[in-house]
């Protein structure tokens, strides 16, 4: 084992004795002997007390080692801390010169930087000082007290699904806060989601419901009563439109038959005119049969007096003349009857005319159109458009029947989704609440610490919340902590504690084997007093 790994594997130091020149409080030499338990420095104000305390803390770390530290006019100061076998010298010239010389078993180390470092780890920290520092400061001593390294990998046992770019680059126990807070957030918003899904999937089962309601009964697959309605619609427009045609050609024709019709009206008034006429040639039967009468009675007269011509020629000559007069008369009634029916038959013809031109109007006129017909046609297209809409609005229900199912699915997933990355979260965030503990055990951390941002906490209160008796037993923890390798706690200024503190105090930091070095302020000069403390069964 080479002397570096050797020093490194060393469980702990004593310091055995200090020698101090010309360093702050501090005048020429002074050989100061420390207790294998420790030593309390004591004495009244400005005897040196802090000078020994800083000057072991400046000669093993160079905090403090500079030329405004030399005391007086001298021209350097020297500090040498002594162990069982190391001897640490720090040395510092007013010209801000300064060396560092180790032995070893009285020989000289070559590295003497990086075997000091090697051998007293971190001696940084003064128990009682820690409650006067920031919450920053507080934070960043605790965390080097402890040091906790996680890696992504690691943090995803408590957390699965944790940003694989998550910041991991900082003490462990503030990693899982950071992550804690970040998953509870993230489940806050989580189980917003949650809700905003199941008022959502609400909702979309209420329209659901709603639509389906709307079509009643019949299935939504039922859409052919819509091709129905339009077939009747297209039928019954068809119908009107045929109508209204008809009226308009019927108008039309009408229009166009004005001529034929004048001249059936014409031909039907010389009908009436030639039957007029006829009537003035026309013979009532009485007058017709009484000529006829005188006729016979005038060829029986002629009979008789032709019987009786001897007799009655000058009767016979009268008779003759009755019978010219009668015939003269028949000649003319028949030339009136003649005239009559050729009248007649003009009447009859030109009725006769007028019946055939009508009849041929009749034939080639378009069929007659009412208005009630045309309203009747109408109010079969207004009744076929209801069908219509209300077969459209079917269709409508359905296709909102079909949207909100398919809404209604989607949003059931969605809230499904929402409650599994809800109840992920929800497990991270008790994962990640518990897990501090078990780094805290795993890395034998302090119970119950916690980091959130710059604050520290101990059982979930701040430090300044917590009491005296809490404040003095974990600043004790933390330098014991911080000062793991050395095994040696530095402390100024003991006197802020009552004796009874201050002695639960020096039993606390010095358990386990440390090493504690401390001032106390008293009345007189300058004292060194070795500690020494006996453990009980019950400490």
């Amino acid at each position: 084992m080479d002397l570096f790994n050797e020093i490194a594997s060393k469980p702990g130091l004593r310091i055995e004795a200090l020698k101090i020149k010309n360093y702050l409080g501090i005048k020429r030499e002074r050989t100061v002997a420390i207790g294998p338990q420790g030593s309390i420095v004591s004495g009244g104000n400005a005897v040196g007390k802090t000078s020994i305390l800083k000057g072991i803390r400046d000669a093993l770390i160079s905090n403090g080692v500079k030329p405004e530290n030399i005391n007086g006019d001298a021209d350097m100061s020297r500090i040498s801390v002594t162990f069982d076998r190391e001897t640490v010298t720090r040395t510092v010239t007013r010209d801000g010169d300064t060396s560092l010389k180790i032995e070893r078993d009285g020989a000289r180390v070559t590295e003497p930087a990086k075997y000091l470092k090697t051998m007293i780890g971190s001696l940084n920290l003064d128990p009682l000082s820690l409650l006067g520092k920031t919450a920053k400061e507080q934070r960043d001593i605790i965390c080097a007290s402890m040091p906790m390294r996680i890696t992504r990998d690691e943090l995803a046992e408590w957390w699965p699904d944790c940003p694989a770019k998550f910041y991991t680059d900082e003490h462990a126990i503030a990693v899982v806060e950071n992550a804690r807070k970040t998953a509870y957030a993230d489940r806050t918003q989580a189980n917003k989601n949650v809700k905003t899904a199941t008022d959502a999937l609400a909702r979309a089962s209420k329209a659901t419901r709603d639509a389906k309601a709307a079509f009643g009964k019949r299935s939504p697959g039922d859409t052919c009563g819509e091709v129905r309605a339009e077939k009747d619609l297209d039928t019954a427009r068809t119908n009107l439109i045929k109508l209204e045609q008809r009226k308009e050609q019927a108008a039309k024709h009408e229009t166009s038959l004005s001529a034929q019709r004048a001249k059936v009206a014409d031909l039907r008034k010389q009908a009436v005119d030639a039957t007029e006429k006829s009537k003035e040639f026309a013979l009532s039967d009485e007058v017709v049969d009484a000529d006829d009468d005188a006729l016979d009675d005038a060829n029986k007269e002629v009979d008789r007096i032709n019987a009786e011509i001897a007799e009655l020629e000058k009767l016979l000559a009268n008779a003759k003349q009755a019978v010219d007069a009668a015939l003269q008369k028949t000649v003319a009634n028949d030339a009136k009857l003649a005239e009559q029916a050729k009248l007649e038959k003009q009447a009859t013809d030109a009725t006769t005319q007028a019946d055939t031109i009508e009849s041929a109007i009749a034939a080639t006129a378009p069929e007659t159109v009412t208005d009630d017909d045309i309203a009747t046609a109408k109010k079969a297209v207004d009744d076929a458009q209801a069908y219509l809409a209300t077969e459209q609005q079917f269709r409508r229900n359905v296709a909102t029947y079909t949207q909100a199912t398919r809404l209604e699915k989607e949003a059931d997933t969605a809230c499904t989704n929402a409650e599994a990355v809800q109840k992920k979260l929800d497990d991270a965030v008790k994962a990640l609440t518990a897990a501090p503990a078990a780094l805290l055990a795993k890395h034998n951390g302090i119970p119950g610490l916690s980091i959130d941002g710059d604050t520290v906490m101990l059982d979930g209160k701040p430090l300044a919340g917590l009491c005296g008796a809490e404040q003095l037993e974990f600043c004790v923890e933390i330098a014991r902590r911080g000062n793991a390798k050395t095994r040696i706690i530095l402390c100024d200024e003991l006197e802020r504690l009552d004796p009874e503190r201050r002695e639960k105090f020096i039993r606390d930091a010095e358990r386990g084997g440390y090493q504690l070095i401390a001032t106390l302020v008293t009345n007189g000069d300058l004292m060194i007093e070795d500690i020494c403390v006996i453990e009980s069964d019950g400490e």
